[in-house]
Order: structure tokens, then sequence, then C-alpha cells
């Protein structure tokens, strides 16, 4: 029943280590240029409108410089916390496992394809099958890696 358990907490923290460094990217790209950062605003605008059931207006919440940093400093504030909560799960999912190998196969799966998903819909992008392609290899390559590994601390014991 132990290793059932052990193996949940390590399966849970890689995931949710990798859908914080997926944010921490995600929050990383918002606040690199204008363009995303009205879109942030925009969105705020919005959801605001929504809430207060308001006729929803086009125009720009972020105008002036003083928004803009604002907008800037809360989504590097959350890039940050973002990746310290990477390090966090991911310190977690190593002390849960008897190889790093497992942890890293699944925190970099759930990075890389949740941001691929979220991009195609949310921005736009598109990948390439040569993108997926290495992707695939990538990991194809780690869960190879663990795999051998764990068959060999198998045959240790």
């Amino acid at each position: 029943m132990r290793n059932a358990t052990n193996l949940n907490y390590r399966i849970s923290y890689a995931a949710v280590a990798g859908l914080c460094a997926f944010a921490g990217s995600l929050f990383g790209k918002l606040a690199g240029t204008r363009e995303h950062i009205d879109y942030v605003c925009g969105a705020l605008h919005s959801l605001k409108c929504r809430l207060l059931d308001h006729i929803e207006e086009r125009a720009k919440i972020c105008v002036g410089d003083i928004e803009f940093w604002l907008v800037k400093a809360v989504l590097v504030a959350c890039m940050i916390l973002s990746n310290t909560a990477v390090w966090t799960f991911f310190v977690k999912a190593l002390q849960a496992s008897k190889s790093s190998l497992p942890a890293t196969l699944i925190s970099t799966a759930t990075s890389f394809i949740l941001a691929a998903v979220f991009g195609a819909l949310v921005f736009g992008e598109t990948t390439s099958f040569l993108w997926w392609s290495g992707t695939f290899m990538v990991l194809f390559g780690l869960l190879l890696v663990s795999w051998k590994r764990e068959n060999l601390s198998k045959k240790e014991d």
C-alpha cells in the first residue's frame, strides 16, 4: 500500500510541477510585450463588465503607463511565484521517487503538452509535425531511460 501511495504522490507532485512550469511560461509570455499586456487588460475589462452587468465596450483599460507597468509587474510576480512552485513540487516529487527520471518525465510532458495546446487555443500558435515529433522523442527517451533504470534496480534487489 505504501508503494501505491508513494506512486500517487510522485505522479501528482510531478504533474503539478509541470502545470506550474506551464503557468510560469504563460505569465512570462503575457508580460513580454505591449500587445500581450493589452490582451490581458482587455480580458480583465471584459470580465469586469460581465460581473457588473455593464454593456461591454471596446475601450482599452491599459491606456496609461501606470496601468501598463502595474499589470506587467503583477504578471512578472505571478511568473516568479509559479516558478517557485515548480521547484517546490518538483522537489517533493523527487523525494517520493527512487529516481529523478519519472518526475522529470511527468513534469516535462505536462508542461510541453499544456503549452502546445494552450498556445494553439488562446494565441493561435501553430506547432509543426517536427515540433511534435521532437517533443515525443524527448519524452520517449526519458521514458526509456526511466524504464531501464527501474528494471536494473529491481534486478539488484
